[in-house]
């Protein structure tokens, strides 16, 4: 199982749709497990992982998208590295 990392301030402009899109995405792909974590209980964490911006989207250690990702973008990652390939550089990151 993967863990996918959400980090989220809790007055983040963007904060109900990144919450919509990780959602979304563990129920699509089987084997993420889903964590939510916020800037104000978080930030050493936040800091060992290089997070300076909310939303970030962290899988297994690395950040794998910034803001407001499309479904397809994520899902995609996490498909890519539950496949052993690791994260994708697909240059067309939204």
């Amino acid at each position: 199982m993967l863990t996918l990392d959400l980090y989220i301030s809790s007055d983040c402009s963007c904060r109900e749709s990144a919450l919509a899109i990780a959602k979304r995405v563990i129920k699509e792909v089987p084997g993420i497990k889903l964590i939510l974590r916020s800037e104000q209980a978080d930030e050493e964490w936040a800091q060992s992982h290089e997070v300076i911006v909310s939303p970030t989207f962290v899988l297994e250690g690395e950040i794998c998208a910034i803001g407001e990702p499309s479904l397809e973008y994520l899902v995609k990652q996490l498909r890519d590295r539950l496949s052993g390939e690791g994260m994708s550089q697909n240059s067309d990151r939204p």
